[in-house]
């Protein structure tokens, strides 16, 4: 669970492009098929010779049955790590979420006065067909980059931290321009009340 401040309000969230998610899927549906692949490679003519024996056929049948589960659980761990790896743009910070299989999660809290620069690059045929990207926040801390892979639209991502960064300034000069004002008000008031001690007659 993310805790947030009472009145911080959720600018935008992204997740990677869905393409991401399904290259990977894709990898784990070809493994999965590859002991069809190797039985049929290796035994050609004799295929039907060498199952026909029942127990033999069984034996495959269980063996890659357990195959299958194995594929499919790598399915879901990588449909939950999608899901989970989010970021959230916040007026206050930038959230780096990412889930690392299925019980270690990783939470990357970036302030916005922190942020000295954001850069976005899209490399390849797909990504610039399928405008996706990885988006990159420099900071002034000590781990002065963070980088978010796979990012959809990754100029519009750019351009909502922009404009966070732009309203948290904003925000950041009225409340010290409110502060100097309430400063200098307590220094008039001193400075009256020492005045008006000075000028008190003394008995």
């Amino acid at each position: 669970m993310i805790d947030f401040d009472h009145d911080e309000k959720i600018i935008y969230e992204v997740r990677k492009h869905w393409i991401v998610f399904w290259a990977e899927v894709f990898v784990v549906i070809m493994i999965s098929l590859a002991p069809l692949g190797l039985v049929f490679f290796f035994t050609g003519d004799y295929w039907n010779a060498t199952f026909s024996y029942t127990g033999m056929m069984s034996l495959f049948v269980f063996v890659y049955s357990l195959w299958l589960l194995l594929c499919w659980t790598i399915v879901f761990v990588l449909w939950t790590n999608f899901y989970l790896d989010v970021w959230i743009i916040t007026n206050k910070k930038v959230l780096n979420v990412e889930q690392h299989g299925m019980f270690k999660r990783e939470v990357v809290v970036l302030h916005l006065d922190k942020i000295q620069d954001i850069t976005y690059m899209v490399d390849g045929f797909v990504a610039t067909t399928l405008n996706y990207g990885n988006i990159k926040v420099t900071t002034a801390g000590r781990e002065a980059e963070f980088v978010f892979k796979g990012v959809p639209h990754p100029a519009l991502v750019q351009a909502k931290i922009n404009e966070a960064l732009i309203a948290h300034k904003k925000e950041s000069f009225k409340e010290n321009a409110q502060i100097e004002e309430e400063v200098k008000h307590s220094k008039d008031y001193i400075d009256a009340i020492v005045e008006a001690n000075k000028t008190t007659p003394r008995f």
